[in-house]
């Protein structure tokens, strides 16, 4: 670790305040403010440490700063004495890139604790940059950060590359052998973007000579991949978004992919099924939409929940795939709508897991507790049968009136223990707020 990272994280202690929790309660749920900036807050991730379950971490992107952010809570959320920004990407953090964005986090199984952040440059406006995607480790949970590897690089130098982006790269974790894995979308100046994959082995010193596994059978580009650890853990499914063609304004085809040797090699991508994609961006809504792609895995059974918005109905409604590996191919045993309400509202941005215990959660934004169509509230859904059917509970009482706002981010996050779900998102710092007023908010919610 450098001078610079350890005087950076020292001045990042040294000037912690505890946050005050946002009123806002439904039943079963505590939510907690996060950030309290002059800033907007957007794109937002979280883990736990599986060796202290009071140690979480979260990571989000501020406009204001163009940085990847981070804070870190030591008593399971409640409060979030470390507010941070990652050091070594980002030019005001002892980097060399304007901007840093797309930022996912976890945790390995010995509690070390992992920030992806894609950093490019605005020079030369017409061109920008190509992007470098970096992984930073931190072994106190998330106080402090070591330098930044660089596993996928589009810089020949900063700005100068214009052949390829970097694009939507997550990063997740095999909970067995604590392996990395990331995934991204690469545009290319010609031709199609392909999905990459690439793993780490030892603490993301090192990474995989990235692995190409998209499709191109009649798909125009990529986007949305998304890595989880089977059963045997030497197995990962990959799930991915293609667009049909190049009129869509979101992909419309969900495809998964299985390596069975660690992500060394992976099959030939199979299509699960073709949906409606959202528009973008949706109706009374200023900022974009995106359909959201992600997978989990019941590691106990092997079963595989994909989940997404879907627009079929003419609105967005959640759904989850309840997936089956045959093993040469995969089945889809049954698509559950997670969303019960029987109103023409959007719910969006859903987010995945399988809790310790079997219970799959989906944790979504939601706009049919409130007339119009267009004030934001946070909804959890849960089911205890495999996927079959879900109990929807309303997590967030006060609205996030993000009309002023062109941009909250393309994803939220969230994360289960057996007997919680912990989702992350962005809401107004304070009721009827601006653009900068945009806050990260957790909520605590026992299903």
């Amino acid at each position: 670790m450098t001078k610079g990272t350890i005087r950076l994280s020292l001045l990042v202690i040294l000037t912690l305040a505890l946050l005050p929790p946002l009123v806002a309660r439904a039943t079963g749920a505590q939510v907690v403010q996060v950030t309290s900036d002059a800033d907007r807050d957007a794109e937002t991730s979280i883990a736990i440490n599986p060796t202290n379950p009071n140690n979480v971490l979260a990571g989000w992107i501020s406009s204001g700063d163009r940085t990847c952010g981070f804070g870190v809570s030591f008593d399971g959320g409640q409060h979030w004495p470390v507010i941070g920004v990652v050091p070594g990407i980002q030019l005001g953090s002892g980097g060399a890139f304007d901007r840093g964005t797309d930022p996912s986090v976890t945790f390995d199984k010995n509690g070390n604790a992992y920030y992806t952040c894609l950093a490019f440059n605005l020079f030369p406006k017409s061109l920008g940059s190509a992007g470098a995607v970096f992984v930073s480790r931190s072994t106190d949970g998330g106080m402090t950060w070591g330098t930044p590897v660089a596993v996928f690089n589009g810089e020949a130098g900063p700005g100068r590359s214009v052949s390829r982006f970097e694009d939507h790269q997550f990063l997740t974790t095999n909970p067995a052998n604590g392996q990395l894995y990331l995934t991204e979308t690469m545009f290319t100046a010609a031709g199609k973007p392909v999905i990459l994959f690439s793993r780490s082995t030892d603490g993301g010193q090192t990474w995989l000579s990235p692995v190409s596994i998209s499709d191109r059978a009649g798909n125009v580009t990529f986007q949305d991949s998304f890595a989880a650890s089977g059963k045997d853990p030497s197995t990962v499914y990959v799930t991915f978004g293609a667009f049909a063609n190049h009129n869509l304004s979101n992909w419309n085809r969900i495809y998964i992919a299985k390596s069975a040797d660690g992500g060394l090699t992976f099959s030939q991508p199979q299509l699960l099924t073709e949906i409606t994609p959202l528009p973008d961006p949706l109706p009374n809504a200023p900022w974009r939409s995106d359909n959201n792609l992600w997978v989990a895995v019941d590691r106990s059974t092997n079963q595989i929940y994909v989940n997404y918005a879907d627009y079929n109905g003419g609105d967005a409604d959640v759904k989850v795939i309840r997936v089956h590996d045959d093993g040469g191919s995969f089945s889809v045993q049954r698509i559950t709508r997670v969303n019960n309400d029987s109103t023409a509202s959007d719910q969006f941005f859903p987010f995945v897991t399988v809790a310790p215990n079997g219970r799959v959660d989906v944790c979504y934004q939601d706009r049919s507790y409130a007339p119009g169509n267009a004030l934001l509230f946070t909804t959890c859904g849960a089911s205890t049968d495999a996927g079959v059917s879900f109990t929807n509970q309303q997590v967030t009482t006060t609205p996030f009136d993000a009309s002023n706002n062109n941009f909250i981010g393309d994803y939220n996050w969230q994360v289960s223990t057996a007997n919680t779900v912990i989702p992350i998102f962005v809401g107004d710092g304070v009721p009827g707020g601006g653009s900068l007023d945009e806050e990260v908010f957790i909520a605590i919610v026992t299903p």
